[in-house]
């Protein structure tokens, strides 16, 4: 049979044949490596001989993962809080727990609900935003933070928990992709209070009345002042009150 492949035929120095055991290919034995691959935790021998061509490096997947040792914890910890180290930071994603997040307040309590306004989604439409069906031509319709009454810390004795006060610096109010705020014209406020009964205004604007309407605060017209409580007040019509997202971005209390 004639020879093939690539092996090399040398009468003076004669030297075996062999096949690799992935593509066939007819070459000199010595040109033959074993296959390892990786088990368990070492390399093993497959018992298969390869051309180079076909000589696989060994996944290190296969091989077992050894985790370290978790590092020895220490005794009263104190990480630091970066919620009111961020400046300026925004409500936008918080968890309903941990006492610098505070509680979701307001009267669009329908549709999506209070929480609805704070969970990140900039975009989205009248049926899944904070709503008030119908409302009173009054600023008694809004929708806030409580800063100082957290949610899940009311176990907490008062002698260690902190009165948690802001000033808010700027402010956006997102109207839904399918509907307005309200109708046009109508007033919209950001207000503080200290007891939730008494509120300051800090910046008054009018809607326009637009599907996707935004509302941003002008830093410059914006009053300052450190509040426990901050809410977004609009005079209704009789009609709903729809608003899709609320940023309130803030300060620490050292004014920074």
């Amino acid at each position: 049979m004639a020879q093939h492949g690539r092996a090399i035929i040398e009468a003076w120095n004669a030297r075996a044949l062999g096949v690799c055991q992935r593509c066939g290919s007819l070459l000199n034995h010595d040109q033959l490596h074993w296959q390892w691959e990786y088990s368990g935790m070492k390399v093993i021998n497959l018992r298969v001989l390869t051309c180079e061509t076909c000589q696989d490096t060994p996944q290190r997947q296969l091989a077992t993962i050894i985790l370290p040792p978790d590092p020895t914890p220490i005794e009263f910890a104190v990480p630091e809080d970066y919620v009111r180290a961020d400046n300026p930071l925004s409500p936008i994603g918080f968890a309903l727990s941990g006492q610098t997040f505070g509680a979701n307040t307001g009267t669009l309590v329908k549709l999506g609900g209070l929480d609805a306004a704070f969970d990140g989604n900039t975009a989205k439409s009248a049926a899944r935003s904070a709503a008030i069906l119908t409302s009173v031509s009054s600023l008694q319709n809004f929708i806030g933070k409580a800063w100082n009454n957290p949610i899940a810390t009311s176990h907490i004795p008062s002698s260690i928990t902190n009165t948690i006060s802001y000033n808010v610096r700027s402010f956006s109010v997102y109207a839904p992709t399918d509907a307005p705020i309200t109708t046009a014209a109508a007033a919209l406020q950001l207000q503080g209070s200290s007891d939730g009964v008494t509120w300051v205004t800090l910046y008054s604007t009018t809607v326009k009345g637009t599907n996707g309407e935004i509302i941003t605060s002008l830093s410059s017209n914006l009053s300052a002042g450190q509040f426990q409580q901050h809410r977004i007040a609009v005079a209704g019509s009789g009609g709903p009150i729809y608003v899709a997202q609320l940023q309130l971005s803030v300060a620490d209390n050292r004014g920074e």
